[in-house]
């Protein structure tokens, strides 16, 4: 599985910590959180071999994922489907038309083909492989065996791909898509199976819609290339888990999309603005750039850098950030008819914000509550984590469609229960940075969405 993959479904389990099993997840903000972006993952397999060459039925149980969970869900909440693994499967591996047997001892497995019985193939070299998830086509003449992983813990488990090859069982693989699904299986965040026709699939699914019935769910779909799956994306599904044993195509008309309410007074808080940051910034009458002269001081991340150049024909010139920064290529909205000017310092996890005046770049900072006691714990742009109800809360920050500079921090109510903040000046003096309170939001990543939660 790809380095991209694994960090998406990393940052899933941390978007789901206040709803699946949290001493599986182990999330707690750490007094310094590291400055990578986090998010992804889902649950249930019914798996049926490719029945042009040999039936093969896997039967799937759909129970409940409440079990043991610290925060009981009302009694109304629809089922997790989630697999059954196994450890012994029939199917013709080999491509001759009989059926072999497949069996997972320990992280051993064994294929004892039917035109060979005396001669077992015999794969040791997976430290986690823990199971079977069943067969599928994956372009060898015999069914390829899809392998349960557990390297990632008992939260969830990952899929594997072997196919016999030149007589030898070898490890195959999966290539994503730009959604990032993957074979795999993580309770109420990816949901993996194969068609009668032998097609893996998988899809991912709306962590706000945790417990509900009726799921939105993108879907991937893997064919086989090569001796490999290579996924692509088949669009949006809906899922009913009572009535549904998978997702399909919506109805006409129907989503099954998370409402996350209205937008009432809110702003543009639409999480869309692309890469459009740099080292420089020319358009019309300005022209910027983030003077990188060669470091003066011994550690990178202590030497701070200055962005400079013009602005309607005036010299400017204020400090950007420390180590690596980017400038945001447009002028921010401070309130209060001031514009502004954004940099992104990845290294010390905050964003620089500078207000454009009459007399020049007037460096703009949040106040600090604790005086540096928590270090960058605290609420300003940029933050990773900052308190609410007297803890610290997982926190990011972005710049939206109309140019405000906004601040959300989860509010422990679930995943996607946000309180936003838009940073503003608190007046056209343009000296003190405030962080104007939103309200709690409902903000839904996986549909681009965001509401009053009502």
């Amino acid at each position: 599985m790809s380095t991209q993959i694994e960090d998406r479904l990393t940052a899933a389990l941390h978007a789901r910590a206040e709803l699946v099993q949290p001493e599986d997840l182990g999330h707690h903000i750490p007094p310094q959180p590291a400055p990578t972006p986090l998010w992804r993952r889902p649950a249930v397999v019914a798996l049926v071999a490719a029945a042009a060459v040999v039936a093969v039925a896997v039967p799937v149980v759909l129970r409940s994922d409440h079990s043991g969970h610290q925060h009981p869900q009302p009694v109304d909440h629809a089922p997790t489907p989630t697999p059954t693994i196994k450890h012994r499967l029939t199917g013709d591996v080999d491509g001759d038309g009989k059926p072999d047997q497949i069996r997972v001892s320990g992280h051993t497995l064994t294929v004892t083909l039917a035109a060979d019985p005396s001669h077992p193939l015999i794969k040791s070299d997976d430290k986690d492989l823990s199971g079977l998830a069943g067969l599928a086509d994956v372009g060898t003449p015999g069914l390829g065996i899809l392998t349960v992983e557990n390297s990632a813990g008992k939260v969830g488990v990952n899929w594997g791909i072997v196919a016999l090859r030149h007589g030898k069982l070898r490890t195959s693989v999966q290539e994503g898509n730009d959604s990032g699904t993957a074979l795999a299986s993580y309770p109420g965040l990816i949901f993996s199976w194969v068609t009668p026709a032998g097609v893996p699939m998988s899809g991912l699914l709306d962590p706000m819609q945790h417990g509900q019935r009726e799921r939105a769910v993108k879907v991937t779909h893997y064919q086989a290339r090569h001796g490999d799956l290579v996924g692509s994306s088949v669009g949006r599904w809906c899922w009913d888990v009572v009535t549904q044993r998978v997702p399909a195509p919506c109805p006409q008309g129907v989503t099954d999309a998370f409402d996350p309410g209205p937008h009432g007074s809110l702003p543009n808080l639409a999480r869309t603005r692309g890469s459009d940051y740099g080292d420089s910034w020319v358009s019309g009458s300005t022209d910027l750039r983030i003077a990188k002269a060669r470091p003066h001081v011994k550690s990178l991340f202590k030497q701070l850098y200055n962005v400079v150049g013009t602005i309607d024909g005036q010299q400017v010139s204020g400090p950007a950030s420390y180590a690596d920064p980017s400038l945001w290529q447009s002028f921010i909205d401070l309130g209060h008819g001031v514009r502004g000017l954004a940099t992104n310092d990845e290294s010390k996890s905050t964003w620089n914000l500078l207000a454009v005046t009459s007399s020049g770049l007037v460096p703009l900072a949040a106040d600090d509550p604790g005086n540096g006691a928590n270090g960058a714990n605290y609420l300003h742009p940029g933050t990773m984590a900052a308190p609410l109800g007297g803890k610290l809360h997982r926190s990011d920050t972005w710049l939206g469609p109309d140019d405000q500079v906004f601040t959300r921090v989860e509010n422990g109510d679930g995943a996607g229960h946000y309180r936003v903040y838009d940073w503003q000046v608190s007046d056209s003096s343009s000296t003190t940075l405030t962080p104007v309170d939103l309200g709690e939001v409902c903000m839904d990543d996986f549909q681009a969405t965001y509401g009053t939660c009502s």
